[in-house]
């Protein structure tokens, strides 16, 4: 029989008791607050988590904008352009706070920065407020700042309710600021429903104010979509309001995607006769900052007005800014009869802008009559511009049948006025044939309008014995000179 194992005593496994059933209950604790920061982070149960971080403090508030100072710092702005954008931001802003607004305008001495700032506060308040823009708007001295006034909260008040904003307009106003109000609103509606906003500015009387309305909606239309304007037109019955919309599309269209426009008007060409209004257009804008394209565009033009209207505009507009590149790509038509007139056309352009350098031109011209042509052109728009400086010229020139062309351009030019000038001045032509010819032509004219002065001009004038007794009789039968 095995031996008995020896009992351990009681009191031995006392202490190892007692450290497990505290580590169990410290145990037990710790998991009972790990799984309320776990539901509370919704994380589950028994699932080792990071402690979220402390939640940041609340930002401060933004410190209110100082207007004062930002009034002083937009009126201080030199460049126009910058200055009159700030003045109308710092407007719209203040839309939200009238009473502030309505103090600040008051602190603008400047008619244009006041009106520039006033636009931009009565349109931002009139789309909040519009009885209470209107009326403000209404309390402005009489004159241009009450009509742009009246016109802004019009135009703030379409962009919520545009029939609302017509109707008061057509009730309450009249003359320039009708038509100002009529204007704005057309541009708030067009920019929301372009379409419903043309048709209800057609629908205005015939005259300017439905001509404003118009074009300010195809402005807008244009910018959206084009192409759809220019269906909607060719709904519309044929008339001046139909010439109008469309020239004002083919603007604002030409001026964002000239190619675009351009295919536009050259369709048009087959099935429309008002094409040649609308190349014109398209030409005249295209060329002021794309003149290569646009010559090439009329070069693709089949023979005819059309092309003609264009390549006119398009060569009148390049020589105001590259007359080497104008005059070489008209140089270099093939189309004789179109060359010799653009050559004509563009030499009066430019002997406005400079008429030595076009003079120039004018004598380059190898074909005889082609050059007395184009120097006539030049000389006739040499004295509309600078008659004196015409005159400083010609004294320095010899007597040759040039200076005889510009005399008999002044003399022309200067009649209207001074009868008595052109008369002086055509004296001094070289040629006795010319000179005779067209003192006479002139006096003729003059005693036929105001015979007395004629008359009397004539008693006192130093004239050859040959031509007197011609112009007395002209003097008496003024209507002679056909039978000459």
């Amino acid at each position: 029989m095995p031996a008995a194992k020896p009992r351990v005593p009681w009191s031995a496994w006392v202490p190892g008791a007692l450290w497990f059933v505290c580590g169990a209950l410290t145990a037990s604790l710790v998991f009972r607050v790990v799984d309320r920061h776990r539901a509370a982070s919704g994380s589950p149960p028994g699932v080792a988590t990071t402690a979220p971080p402390a939640a940041a403090p609340p930002a401060p508030a933004p410190p209110a904008p100082d207007r004062a100072a930002e009034l002083e710092a937009a009126l201080a702005t030199l460049n126009p352009t910058a200055r009159a954008e700030a003045l109308r931001r710092l407007g719209q802003e203040l839309a939200a706070d009238p009473a502030r607004g309505m103090t600040m305008a008051g602190q603008i001495v400047n008619f244009d920065d006041r009106t520039e700032f006033l636009r931009a506060f009565v349109h931002a308040w009139a789309a909040r407020d519009p009885q209470g823009a209107l009326a403000f708007a209404q309390d402005q001295p009489p004159g241009q700042l009450r009509a742009e006034s009246v016109a802004a909260a019009c135009g703030g008040w379409a962009t919520a309710n545009p029939q609302g904003a017509a109707a008061w307009a057509r009730d309450n106003t009249t003359g320039p600021t009708r038509t100002r109000s009529l204007s704005r609103i057309a541009e708030s509606w067009a920019s929301a429903a372009p379409q419903e906003a043309a048709s209800w500015a057609a629908s205005l009387p015939a005259g300017v104010l439905s001509e404003a309305a118009l074009r300010q909606c195809l402005s807008v239309w244009a910018n959206l979509d084009p192409t759809a304007a220019a269906d909607w037109i060719s709904t519309q019955p044929e008339g001046r309001q139909r010439d109008v919309a469309l020239l004002q599309l083919a603007a604002d269209w030409a001026s964002q995607e000239p190619k675009a426009c351009a295919d536009w008007v050259a369709r048009r060409a087959q099935t429309h006769d008002d094409a040649e209004s609308l190349a014109e257009s398209l030409a005249a804008l295209w060329s002021s900052y794309d003149a290569p394209a646009a010559s090439a565009w009329v070069s693709t033009l089949p023979e005819g007005e059309v092309r003609q209207a264009a390549a006119l505009m398009a060569a009148t507009t390049w020589v105001t800014s590259d007359p080497a590149a104008a005059t070489a790509w008209v140089d270099s038509l093939e189309d004789l009869p179109l060359k010799n007139q653009l050559t004509l056309d563009l030499a009066s352009t430019w002997a406005s802008i400079d008429p030595v350098a076009a003079l120039d031109y004018a004598r380059s011209r190898s074909e005889h009559a082609l050059q007395h042509e184009t120097l006539r052109e030049v000389f006739g728009s040499w004295a509309r511009v600078d008659g004196p400086a015409l005159d400083q010229w010609l004294a320095g020139q010899p007597a040759d049948e040039t200076s005889d062309l510009a005399r008999i351009e002044l003399a022309t030019t200067r009649f209207a006025n001074d009868p008595a000038a052109a008369l002086a001045t055509a004296a001094a032509i070289a040629s006795e044939e010319t000179r005779t010819a067209r003192m006479a032509s002139l006096f003729a004219f003059w005693a036929e309008k105001n015979g007395p002065a004629a008359r009397e001009w004539l008693r006192d004038a130093e004239v050859t014995p040959a031509l007197r007794p011609r112009l007395e009789r002209l003097a008496v039968r003024p209507e002679s000179i056909d039978e000459e």
